[in-house]
């Protein structure tokens, strides 16, 4: 999550502009999030032999939490590079 506060004092003069990206961002990433993960889930084996968390043996949640840490990681050098860039 992107602590809003500072933002602002960064630019001043393109804040509308950052702030209307950053929500469609964020928005995108949720229908991304909810489209995709489950797909990811079933992928990494789902929960193994149908017990959920009691038996398991399936990967799923693990790939589904790299999948997500994966993502962050780029949204985080994405957003070092757009800083970097607007210096």
């Amino acid at each position: 999550m992107t602590p809003l506060g500072f933002i602002p004092a960064l630019m001043p003069t393109l804040w509308s502009t950052a702030s209307g990206f950053i929500n469609g961002v964020i928005r995108l990433g949720s229908v991304a999030a909810f489209a995709s993960l489950p797909a990811v889930f079933e992928a990494g084996g789902g929960d193994g032999d149908g017990n959920g968390a009691a038996g398991g043996g399936g990967r799923g949640t693990q790939a589904v939490f790299w999948c997500v840490a994966l993502v962050g990681a780029v949204m985080v050098r994405r957003c070092r590079l757009a800083r970097s860039n607007l210096r």
